[in-house]
């Protein structure tokens, strides 16, 4: 069953359990306006957020935005189906991510990669988004949604299609994933790197880009809610550093995958107690490598 709570005002976050996965995927909802539906994930998330909205009391046929952070299968496969089943809303896409929404094969082919052939089978489909029916903002552009502006603010370095969306009425800033992941019950947001977009030191000045909005809370897409966002955001950059250190230290003393991802594992249990992220530390170990091998760094 999907937990709804009130976070903001009018920002409501919806935890959607997954019937074949153990993940719970953290949705977001905006009420005001027409409304902006924030973090739609995969597809197979529908049923649990019209469950939400029933629970909220929204009438989806008004929805007037959905916004993924940005165009990865567990932040916006649910864009496609979604579109099709309320053609009156918008789906707002960083223009790096626009012509993979319009023609999702070569985002498909990067999935199957990733999550396997199988995908769907758990995730759900990843469908074409009609361009009419997309909004492709300018960095620092702002939705009008009721009484608030959503503002788009760029914030690459996880992915060069990433967007975060600043609220005029609360300084709530929904990060998606450019301020690093909190893993479930802890307040140690880690580093995740996934490739081939993942770029350190954009990842690095986005975080300072964000800092200084002074945002009054971070809405995680993986994760809670971070009450004190200029602590969260230093332990994100130390974090990164960090693993960062201890990839590139491994490539040049030619270590193997292995060794570096073990020496990952050790420091994520330091700085967060948890050792069993594996899907999560073994990309973002892959996105550190292929980083610094791109760069000829190592």
């Amino acid at each position: 069953m999907t937990q709804v709570s009130r976070v903001a005002k009018d920002i409501f976050h919806l935890q959607v359990p997954s019937e074949k996965l153990t993940s719970i995927f953290t949705v977001y909802l905006v009420q005001d306006g027409g409304g902006a539906l924030i973090e739609p994930g995969p597809a197979a998330n529908i049923p649990g957020i019209l469950e939400g909205f029933n629970q909220i009391g929204f009438d989806p046929s008004c929805l007037e935005y959905i916004v993924p952070t940005h165009i990865h299968m567990d932040h916006a496969g649910a864009c496609g189906p979604l579109a099709q089943q309320f053609p009156q809303a918008k789906v707002v896409i960083h223009p790096d991510g626009k012509r993979h929404m319009i023609d999702p094969s070569r985002l498909i082919a990067s999935t199957k990669m990733a999550f396997g052939d199988d995908f769907e089978d758990a995730y759900g489909p990843i469908l074409p988004i009609p361009e009419a029916q997309m909004v492709v903002p300018e960095d620092g552009e702002a939705l009008r949604l009721g009484g608030r502006e959503l503002k788009m603010v760029y914030s690459p370095g996880h992915a060069s299609h990433h967007l975060s969306l600043y609220d005029s009425k609360t300084g709530a800033l929904f990060c998606g994933e450019s301020l690093g992941v909190p893993p479930p019950g802890t307040q140690a947001p880690l580093p995740h790197a996934a490739p081939p977009g993942f770029d350190i030191e954009t990842y690095l000045a986005t975080m300072e880009k964000q800092r200084a909005l002074k945002p009054s809370m971070l809405l995680y897409s993986h994760g809670h809610i971070g009450k004190d966002p200029d602590s969260l955001i230093t332990a994100a950059k130390q974090n990164t550093l960090d693993f960062a250190d201890i990839v590139l230290s491994g490539l040049k003393a030619e270590e193997g995958e292995e060794q570096i991802g073990r020496r990952a594992r050790e420091l994520m249990k330091r700085v967060s107690g948890i050792v069993d992220e594996r899907i999560m530390l073994n990309m973002t170990v892959a996105g550190f490598l292929f980083y610094y091998r791109k760069r000829g760094l190592a």
